[in-house]
């Protein structure tokens, strides 16, 4: 594969991974509004599907191989190792109730990562940086 199809590729999953973040949080209030199980059920799987979207961002900035400059990679990591930590709260704050008070503060800072990694594969794409070419 060569660089500008992975670069395309990321820049179309990253905002997907962001916007999961958002349906997320409407699921979430669903299951409070209306009391319904399958709000829950939905947010999990979400949730998962998201989980998997980043991960294959992150194998996409390795290959990839995109100017250093952006910084992709490691906030790429970065925003695995997060997103990762927040699946794990979600999967156990049933059990430790308090969790569930780190799960929505985290649930911001990833979506709010993932947007800016967004922007930044978008300028890439749009030649935007001083050393895209190496």
């Amino acid at each position: 594969m060569n660089r500008e199809l992975m670069l395309k590729g990321y820049a179309i999953l990253m905002p997907l991974a962001a916007l999961s973040v958002v349906v997320q949080a409407v699921l979430f209030a669903g299951r409070y509004s209306e009391g319904q199980s399958w709000y829950l059920a939905a947010h999990m799987h979400v949730g998962s599907a998201s989980l998997l979207i980043v991960a294959v961002c992150l194998g996409l900035a390795i290959f990839g191989r995109f100017p250093q400059a952006t910084r992709i990679l490691p906030w790429t990591g970065i925003l695995v190792a997060l997103w990762l930590g927040q699946y794990l709260l979600g999967e156990y704050s049933d059990k430790v109730r308090w969790l569930s008070f780190l799960h929505i503060p985290i649930a911001f800072l990833v979506f709010g990562l993932a947007a800016l990694l967004s922007g930044r594969a978008h300028r890439l794409m749009a030649g935007r940086y001083a050393d895209a070419g190496d």
